[in-house]
């Protein structure tokens, strides 16, 4: 899997993700080796400003693991604008010879992961001209979006448009779109850090930054499946890309997903104190207040890892993934899919416990109604057109409302399918 990197925000989240990826590596056998499947995960950053990716480079021995292919596409920047980032072309071939060399270099490639923000322009615009370029280049490959939405309160005067022109563009050309929303995990992590978390700054967003990769670990993580009865196999089962896209996508014009994980850690070192069962649901619970009007589920996907015993099977099994599937509303479409591990990771002396869902809900189409919104208020009032015009000449009416037409079509097909 290749974990395309676009825009400063999507070369941070990485970070923190393969961050978290290194330490599932047992320590007692060195940095130089790495176990299958973990060794399945390739980084290539890409961005129009020099300071983050060369960052990056020179901690890239953290991440001795996971080689680090860097495109230099200058120092400009895309003056968050969606428009300046896809139609500056300026080394898109340099990024898709990079793609073609570690392509070719592994034994086996599921497709592509992009992390990317939608409120500036590289993330926006130049992620949405790769996600063309790559789906010509490979149709037949797996090509997931990991998008993280801007706060609603405002972070660029333009992120209402790249927001609408970039999910327009990515619900015709990958395969699944992970909406990360700001407002929604600053929220919870002030709920669990306290009200000394400040609303802006490097501390808040460094945190938030975390708290998408320890989303993201928990549905790629190779597992160890255990069965009811205790049983543990002696093999090990690696994230299928393709098989969590037909378990939570069952229809091409559906495909907005939620991800979230929430995970015990011990309270202090060489503390292996687990939360329990019921107190990981409650967390979980807690990303998924319920909704007026109600919730609505087509598909999803529940990983519980750390199973080690009998007390999860015995006591929580028959309760706590139903209370779940309740609170997601599932239509009975898709039977629910579970996934169960004996091990957060791969280390045999991790006592983490973990529950990760990926749902198919209702909650997707709402945010991109609110983009539909708030994008066409400033769109019928001829608001900022000229800085895409700028870019776009003659095509902005055209790519603007191609674009609605789009995303309309999204929402509308959601109410049909959800019954809304």
């Amino acid at each position: 899997m290749i974990v395309l990197q676009v825009g400063q925000c999507g070369i941070q989240v990485g970070q923190a993700l393969f961050d978290q990826l290194q330490q599932e590596v047992p320590p007692a056998r060195g940095a130089a080796w790495c176990p299958f499947p973990l060794n399945q995960f390739q980084q290539i950053l890409v961005d129009t400003e020099r300071k983050v990716w060369s960052a990056r480079q020179h901690q890239a021995h953290q991440h001795a693991l996971y080689d680090l292919h860097v495109v230099d596409h200058g120092v400009t920047g895309r003056g968050n604008n969606w428009g300046h980032g896809y139609i500056d072309a300026t080394n898109v071939d340099a990024t898709l010879e990079t793609y073609r060399r570690v392509v070719e270099a592994l034994p086996n490639n599921e497709g592509t992961l992009l992390l990317h923000s939608l409120a500036g322009g590289t993330g926006s615009g130049l992620g949405s001209s790769l996600c063309e370029h790559l789906r010509e280049m490979d149709p037949k490959k797996v090509l997931i979006s990991g998008c993280v939405t801007p706060f609603i309160g405002g972070e660029t005067t333009l992120q209402h448009y790249n927001s609408l022109l970039a999910l327009a563009t990515l619900q015709g050309q990958v395969d699944m779109i992970h909406l990360f929303q700001n407002d929604t995990l600053q929220k919870d992590l002030q709920g669990g850090l306290g009200k000394g978390v400040a609303a802006s700054g490097k501390g808040l967003f460094d945190r938030l930054n975390e708290q998408i990769a320890v989303h993201v670990l928990g549905m790629v993580l190779p597992r160890v499946p255990v069965q009811p009865n205790g049983m543990v196999a002696r093999h090990v089962a690696p994230w299928s890309a393709w098989q969590t896209i037909q378990n939570v996508v069952p229809l091409p014009a559906c495909k907005h997903a939620q991800l979230w994980s929430v995970r015990s850690a011990p309270s202090a070192p060489n503390t292996p104190q687990m939360a329990s069962w019921p107190d990981l649901w409650h967390h979980l619970l807690r990303a998924f207040p319920v909704t007026e009007p109600r919730r609505s589920c087509m598909a999803s996907e529940l990983y519980v890892r750390g199973i080690q015993g009998s007390e999860y099977w015995q006591t929580h099994h028959a309760v706590l993934p139903s209370r779940l599937y309740m609170r997601l509303g599932h239509l009975g479409l898709l039977a629910p899919t579970f996934y169960a591990s004996s091990l957060q990771g791969l280390r045999p002396t991790d006592t983490t416990r973990s529950a990760t869902v990926c749902a198919n809900t209702s909650d997707g189409p709402a945010y991109v109604a609110n983009v539909l919104h708030r994008a066409r208020t400033l769109y019928d009032s001829g608001a900022f057109l000229h800085w895409y015009e700028r870019f776009l000449g003659s095509d902005t009416s055209a790519t603007f409302e191609a674009a609605f037409d789009s995303l309309e079509t999204v929402v509308q097909d959601y109410r049909t399918l959800l019954m809304r």
